[in-house]
C-alpha cells in the first residue's frame, strides 16, 4: 500500500522517489496505524514532499511513527514539567515550520500566511532554533 501511494505521488507531482530505506519501512510497518489508510497517506504525503533524496529514509517520517503518538523520549520524561513542556514544545516548532517553510519552498510570507503568523514571527523562530530549510 505505502508504494502505491508513493507512485501514485510520483506520476502527479514532478518528484520520482522510487520506495524507502530498510529503517523507514521498519518504522512504518512497526507504527499502529490508529488513522488507518487516511494516516498512512497523510504521513507518505508528508515525507515525499519533506525528501530531497530518491528514497525516503527515517528523516523524513514525523516522529510519532517512532514508538507511536504518546511516547516521549527518556530524556524528556525525567525533566520537570516546565522543562519537558519547553522541550516539547520546541521539538514541534521545528518541525511545524521547517515542513511548511519546504513545501512552500523557503517562501517566508507564503508560509506565514498558510500557518497564520506573521513574517516577524517566523523570521524569530527560523532564527531562534536556526531551522534550515531552503532545498
Amino acid at each position: 500500500m505505502a508504494i502505491k501511494i508513493l507512485k501514485d505521488l510520483s506520476a502527479k507531482n514532478d518528484k520520482e522517489i522510487s520506495g524507502f530505506t530498510s529503517e523507514a519501512k521498519d518504522i512504518l510497518l512497526s507504527y499502529s496505524w490508529p488513522g488507518n489508510v487516511r494516516e498512512l497517506q497523510n504521513i507518505i504525503g508528508r515525507a515525499y514532499f519533506l525528501t530531497d533524496s530518491k528514497i525516503i529514509d527515517k528523516n523524513s517520517l514525523p516522529l510519532k511513527c517512532e514508538g507511536n503518538i504518546s511516547q516521549l523520549s527518556d530524556e524528556t520524561i525525567i525533566l520537570n514539567y516546565k522543562e519537558a513542556k519547553e522541550k516539547t514544545l520546541e521539538s514541534f516548532e521545528i518541525e511545524y515550520l521547517t515542513y511548511h517553510l519546504r513545501k512552500n519552498k523557503g517562501n517566508i510570507s507564503l508560509t506565514a500566511e498558510k500557518v497564520g503568523l506573521d513574517r516577524r514571527s517566523i523570521h524569530r523562530l527560523i532564527s531562534k532554533y536556526n531551522i534550515i530549510y531552503k532545498n
